[in-house]
Formats: C-alpha cells, structure tokens, sequence
C-alpha cells in the first residue's frame, strides 16, 4: 500500500461528515491503533526478560489486547445507541487494564533503577544456559525501554481517554436527538389530535345544522299539513252549512 493510499485512508477518518459519522470514525481510528499497540505490548514483554513484574504485564497486556479486538468486533455490530454503551464500557475496561499496567512497568522501571544488577543481567538462551551481559549498557537500555513505554502508555491512555469522551458526547448527542425526535412526535401527535377535534367539532356542528334544518323543515311541512286540514275542516263544515240552510228552505 503505497503512502498515497494510506494518506486518503487516514484523511476519510477527518474529512467534514456527519457528527455521529465523525465521532464512530475516529473512535475506531484510536481502537485499532490501541489494538496494534497492544499486540506490540505482548511482543515486547515476551522478547525481553525481565524476572519482576513480567507475567503480570505480559498477562494484563494479553487480556487488555483481546477485551479490545474482540469488544470492537462485538460493539461494531452493535446498533448505533448500544454501539456507544459497548464502546464507553470496554474502553473503561481497558483503560483499568492500561491504568494498572502503568502501575507495574512503573514498579519494574523503579526496581531497574535500584537494583539493575540483580534484575536486568540475565538473558535466557535456548539450551537453558544464563549469559551475563555488560551491566551498564543493559541498564542504560531498561531505563530507555521502560521510560518509552512508559510514555507511549500514557499516550494510549491518553487517546483512549478521549476515544471515551467522543462516546459520550457521541451518546449524548444520541440521547438529545432522540428526545428532539420524540418531541417533534409528540408535537406531531398533539397536532394531529387537534386537527382531528376540529375536525370532529366541525362535523358535529355540520350535523346539528343538518339536524336542525330537517327539523325546521318537519315543522313547516306539519304546519302546512295543519294549515290544509284545517282550510279542509272549513269547508267541511261551510259545506254542512249550506246544505242545511237548503233542507231549511225546502221545508
């Protein structure tokens, strides 16, 4: 892979994108670099001797390095909310396993510089013979070693550090977006339900008109019914009338 190449892989992680596409990005930049690392921990610890402190390292570094590839692997699959949970408590995780690292390649540069001669002056050969080496150079090179280490893991935990702080921003972020999504819901639910009261009131008022209207015709047509029974009840009886003023004048 040619340095143009890695150039445009590494300057992707940066380029201007989305916020939670942004934050994901560099998150996995600094996780992959930690996982190398560690792996080049677990190499480092197991080329060099060192009768004080060795196992624990070689045996926090192994389990640290394997928390993080396969917490990665897990948390990538993650959904985007359980994604920043998982990575926030993994890298806490880690970040306990790096803190006490720290801790004890502290105590082994601290006994390099009190006693190198009884514990950086031995190296192991295949056929189980010790050879002894110059002890100057040797302790001038463990003061080196355990110095830069030292260092790069402060660096480690530096950047995991702030691999945590752009979860929980990330999170955050997350969380804020997800109440504004449920407030505009709800805004939307309360307009919707507004919308349909009007709507219900205005048809309720439309069927009382409606209502009211045959109501008002019911009564004009009983009334004009009443008006003709009565105009014929008239004639009835003007009619029975004149036919008794007719019998009368008959008779």
């Amino acid at each position: 892979m040619s340095l143009k190449k890695i150039y445009k892989f590494t300057k992707r992680f940066f380029e201007r994108q989305s916020k939670l596409s942004a934050i994901i990005n560099k998150s996995r930049l600094f996780n992959t670099f930690e996982c190398l690392y560690e792996m080049a921990c677990i190499v480092f610890y197991n080329a060099i001797a060192s009768r004080l402190n060795q196992q624990t390292l070689v045996i926090t570094n192994t389990l640290s390095a394997f928390l993080s590839i396969f917490g990665q692997i897990f948390i990538h699959v993650s959904p985007r909310q359980l994604y920043y949970r998982n990575s926030i408590f993994i890298n806490g995780v880690c970040e306990l396993f790096l803190a006490y690292q720290m801790y004890q390649q502290w105590l082994c540069f601290k006994a390099v510089i009190n006693d190198c001669s009884t514990i950086w002056t031995y190296y192991e050969v295949k056929n189980g013979d010790r050879a002894t080496a110059p002890s100057h150079n040797i302790c001038v090179n463990a003061h080196i070693l355990h110095a830069l280490w030292l260092f790069f893991n402060g660096a480690l935990l530096a950047a995991r550090n702030y691999s945590i702080i752009q979860m929980v921003k990330g999170l955050m972020y997350l969380l804020r977006r997800e109440k504004e999504r449920e407030r505009r819901m709800q805004r939307q639910i309360f307009k919707a339900k507004r919308f349909r009261e009007r709507k219900r009131n205005e048809l309720e008022r439309k069927i009382e008109k409606k209502k009211k209207e045959l109501r008002e015709q019911q009564l004009a047509e009983r009334r004009e019914i009443d008006e003709d029974y009565i105009v014929m009840e008239k004639r009835k009886l003007e009619d029975m009338d004149r036919q008794r003023q007719q019998l009368l004048m008959f008779n």
